[in-house]
């Protein structure tokens, strides 16, 4: 009877030693201390399943996930659980797979890392995060694809990658940037101003313990010659943004120019007040923003009060859920094209155009009318556009936000 016993519980503890990922596999990995939730599961053409991480399932948003060889090559992605992401690598050879755990706020809760090499043999190379499945089976895949460039075409990576979130990122800006304490004229606050009045990128590297991305890879610092803040990349790399890029500038109140020549905004989901209260920001070329995939603009440009240009026509809304307060207080921008804008999703869209007291025109493709999509049309979101054409204090909502004479009443939409 002991005897049946004992070999019931060592069967029982092989299971659960299967279904949690464990084993005794060479390799070493980087264990967090919490552990029994979920675990990243690398599986390796011709290795032994291999526990790389642990983080509660209950924090899980999105994923990052970077393969790099050396400094020669850079990939990345991002998705949720359960999406299929397919990342193509260049020749044969090792790699190292990094994946990155995200919770809803966008901090980085988990990480793991493993060694693979990747031959043409290969075919595919499948990594799958699994949940313990005593719990709840979830999964993320990711296909590592041998695709060689062609012999007559040389790759080149423009990846740098994963980036920190935005709100990171903004943190480091603000710790490296000196600021100067101003006092209202009333005496009531003293407020700080920032005194980088630039942001772009450098030709050389210089020596800080500053870096805009998790392994350290994109040097970030402030020259008070110039007033700006500048960042290096490698020749032909870019910046990858994070899913969550929301803050990544706001406050910056003496920022007059941000070169985003270097930016992929692709894996893009939240852009929440990413350029906010950038009083003296005078023009941004958004026109290079990749906006597929974003779900949240709220307050993007609030309080950009000296700018007079700012190229949005390319935008993808169809994915966006809050719009609120994204142009309020842009009191310089004297016309904005919103005629590639959607509204299919019902999208908040509470204040967008508040005070903007210069705008005399809002472009919209030929038959625009929110109210068809919009549920609140007695939300407003005109309030302080006076010269709009026929504006009165008493007409500021959604009512309004259409092409021509509708309902007896006049839109502030001007037709493109």
């Amino acid at each position: 009877m002991k005897k049946t016993m004992f070999i019931a519980v060592m069967a029982i503890m092989a299971l659960l030693t299967v279904f949690t990922g464990c084993n005794n596999a060479a390799n070493p990995v980087y264990e967090p201390e919490q552990q029994d939730e979920l675990a990243f599961v690398l599986k390796l053409p011709g290795k032994t399943n291999q526990r790389a991480a642990y983080y509660d399932q209950s924090d899980a948003e999105w994923y990052d996930i970077q393969i790099r060889q050396n400094d020669n090559f850079c990939i990345g992605a991002s998705g949720h659980p359960g999406e299929t992401v397919r990342l193509e690598v260049p020749q044969e050879g090792w790699y190292t797979i990094y994946v990155y755990a995200y919770n809803y706020n966008g901090t980085l809760i988990a990480e793991g890392s493993q060694e693979a090499y990747i031959s043409a043999s290969d075919g595919e190379l499948i990594i799958t995060i699994t949940i313990n499945p005593r719990r709840k089976q979830i999964g993320f895949y990711i296909e590592i694809i041998w695709a060689p460039a062609p012999d007559d075409e040389p790759y080149i990576e423009d990846y740098s990658c994963p980036l920190k979130t935005g709100k990171e990122i903004n943190s480091i800006l603000k710790d490296i940037t000196p600021c100067e304490y101003i006092e209202n004229t009333d005496g009531t606050d003293i407020v700080c101003f920032y005194t980088a009045e630039n942001f772009m990128p450098s030709g050389q590297p210089v020596d800080t313990n500053y870096y805009l991305d998790l392994n350290n890879n994109v040097p970030v610092w402030y020259d008070e010659d110039n007033k700006t803040i500048y960042y290096y990349l490698p020749e032909s790399k870019k910046l990858a943004l994070n899913p969550d890029s929301s803050y990544m500038f706001e406050g910056f109140n003496r920022l007059q120019s941000i070169d985003v020549s270097q930016f992929i905004t692709e894996s893009v989901e939240i852009m929440d007040y990413m350029f906010a209260n950038c009083e003296t920001l005078t023009y941004l070329d958004t026109g290079r923003f990749f906006t597929q995939n974003v779900r949240s603009m709220n307050s993007m440009f609030m309080n950009c009060k000296s700018i007079t240009k700012l190229p949005v026509d390319g935008f993808d809304t169809e994915k966006v859920l809050d719009m609120s307060y994204m142009f309020a207080g842009c009191e310089s921008l004297p016309h904005i094209d919103i005629s590639n804008f959607e509204m299919y999703q019902n999208p908040k869209i509470y204040g967008m155009f508040n005070n903007c007291s210069n705008l005399e025109f809002i472009y919209a493709r030929p038959g625009t009318d929110w109210c068809k999509y919009i549920q609140e049309i007695d939300i407003e979101i005109f309030f302080g556009c006076i010269r709009l054409p026929n504006y009165t204090d008493e007409k500021t909502s959604v009512r309004y936000a259409h092409i021509g004479n509708y309902n007896d009443c006049i839109g502030y939409f001007t037709e493109r």
